[in-house]
């Protein structure tokens, strides 16, 4: 009777450990997850094409771990990062979910350089509660060149939607626009750090900065009106 008492007490405790596990994972590894933190990672130095180290990196594929083999060996001399598309580290970076179907995913990354904004696409796959990027995929990517970008100066009003900031103005005998802000060039006042920007709903502003494209502005400066 003791003997049953006690395998039931260690099926149920396997059991919530089980439970436990499964939930933390699926909680930390969404594919946008998996790649921030692998970038961060990258980053900050702790995987390396030099050293071979990116092989250690729990979020990469086995096979995409041998294609970066591949690409290393190829280089004579020179080459370039295929994690990043680029011989140099970009100074930001931001990560946008593309599409999901619970066992594949397709993630962008936006890397920003000191006069270049770059967008990389990363797939994945789901493996068990893990998902891992199963390809880097640079190509002829569409590239912004914030020197050369056009300037964009308006006033109107900023509006939350979706946890993104929008601004809306109106231009001469055209309908009200509306256009996504981007804050990554944006600093707290205190420090150096980029922060999260807060501001009244609906707040009329007026907004200096480029437009990278024809849905966004790289906001350099917001004055509340």
């Amino acid at each position: 009777m003791k003997k049953m008492v006690v395998a039931g007490i260690f099926g149920i405790v396997v059991l919530v450990m089980l439970v436990f596990l499964i939930t933390s994972n699926s909680a930390v590894t969404t594919p946008d997850r998996a790649v921030t933190t692998f970038y961060e990672s990258w980053f900050q130095g702790k995987f390396m094409l030099s050293d071979g180290s990116y092989q250690n990196a729990d979020q990469l594929s086995l096979n995409f771990k041998k294609k970066i083999d591949s690409i290393v060996s190829s280089f004579s001399s020179g080459g370039y990062d295929p994690i990043v598309c680029a011989q140099d580290i970009p100074n930001n970076f931001e990560v946008f979910p593309i599409a999901t179907n619970g066992e594949n995913a397709e993630v962008s990354v936006r890397e920003y350089f000191d006069t270049i904004v770059k967008d990389i696409k990363i797939s994945l796959a789901r493996e068990n509660a893990l998902w891992k990027i199963t390809d880097v995929i640079c190509g002829d990517m569409p590239k912004t060149d914030i020197t050369t970008a056009a300037q964009f100066e308006k006033e109107g009003n900023i509006v939350q939607k979706n946890g993104e900031w929008l601004f809306v103005y109106e231009e001469p005998g055209k309908p009200a626009l509306t256009t996504t802000l981007d804050f990554s060039n944006w600093q707290c006042e205190s420090d150096n750090n980029q922060c999260t920007p807060s501001f009244e709903d609906g707040k009329r502003a007026k907004i200096t900065g480029k437009k990278i494209n024809e849905n966004t502005i790289l906001v350099d400066l917001l004055t509340e009106l």
